[in-house]
């Protein structure tokens, strides 16, 4: 008898069920964030290219994307990226070809950032995180599709935003050729090496600080020199050895094609750590003193 009751209660209430799941579902749509790619339509084989990621947080402030970028590897060859177009200050995980194919990266936006607004157009429109450059070495058609992404609200919780991945195409056209390579010849901007010096009474040891750009895509990496040293692969800030005497420090930035720009700068010694050595070696040899002379005296 019940079960005929309850029946009855649910027959008469389809209407109402409907409504409550299509205005759930439809409010879910509301809370979403768009991904999606702006590349050409048409490449040749040994063209480079840029594709750029774009997001569109539908008027949320967001402040963290998490995604990956897969592409074919037989007819696509991933070159480099460039955060100059980006709108993501602080990489968690630079964007890097975790295996052939695939481009995973993370990306944090302090104080969250919602669309932008352009004059030109008159509305708000997607925000470019990143942009990427790839080298056609085959002809086809090659998809890029959008994985795993993650978008968090800037809410103080971060909360997770409903994400719709939009993928994109490529057409390649011409004729194959053996060892096609994209030559990049130019290599990365002139840049700067500045000195952060420690405090009077501090225990941390002076850094360099340095950033370099590239116009044709990102920097790989940067190698540091002391004095007349061996290269070593360092980041920023980097750290200074304590030295009395000042030393030349050489910074060497390359980019994904190997291409390498050099700096060089002229670090004055720790006049206050030699200064402090001088001191104890002072007080010491007083000591010495007064010591031989007590024990001759006695």
């Amino acid at each position: 008898m019940k079960n005929i009751f309850f029946k009855k209660i649910i027959s008469k209430n389809k209407i109402l069920i409907f409504l409550v799941l299509f205005f759930a579902l439809n409010n879910t749509k509301v809370l979403a964030a768009s991904l999606s790619l702006e590349l050409p339509k048409n490449v040749s084989i040994g063209e480079k290219f840029s594709v750029d990621l774009l997001i569109d947080p539908e008027n949320q402030s967001i402040n963290s994307i998490e995604s990956s970028i897969i592409f074919p590897k037989e007819i696509l060859k991933y070159n480099s990226f460039s955060i100059k177009q980006s709108s993501i200050p602080v990489w968690v995980e630079e964007p890097k070809e975790e295996f052939l194919g695939t481009i995973h990266f993370a990306g944090v936006i302090p104080g969250g950032l919602e669309r932008l607004y352009d004059p030109m157009k008159g509305n708000n429109h997607a925000i470019p995180v990143l942009r990427f450059y790839f080298i056609a070495i085959k002809s086809g058609s090659a998809n890029f599709e959008i994985k795993n992404s993650l978008v968090l609200k800037n809410d103080g919780k971060g909360s997770a935003v409903y994400v719709s991945e939009n993928g994109s195409s490529i057409n390649i056209s011409g004729e194959q050729t053996e060892n096609i390579q994209q030559v990049d010849s130019t290599p990365p901007e002139p840049f700067t090496v500045s000195i952060i010096d420690r405090s009077t009474f501090g225990r941390n040891p002076r850094l360099a600080v340095f950033s370099a750009s590239d116009l044709d895509g990102a920097i790989e990496h940067y190698e540091v020199s002391v004095g007349n040293g061996t290269f070593s692969i360092a980041n920023s800030p980097y750290p200074l050895p304590y030295k009395i005497m000042g030393y030349k420090l050489t910074v060497r930035a390359f980019d994904f094609s190997g291409n390498m720009r050099e700096q060089q700068i002229d670090v004055p010694g720790e006049k206050s750590y030699g200064m402090g050595i001088l001191v104890i070696l002072f007080i010491l040899l007083i000591a010495f003193i007064r010591y031989k002379f007590y024990v001759k005296v006695k």
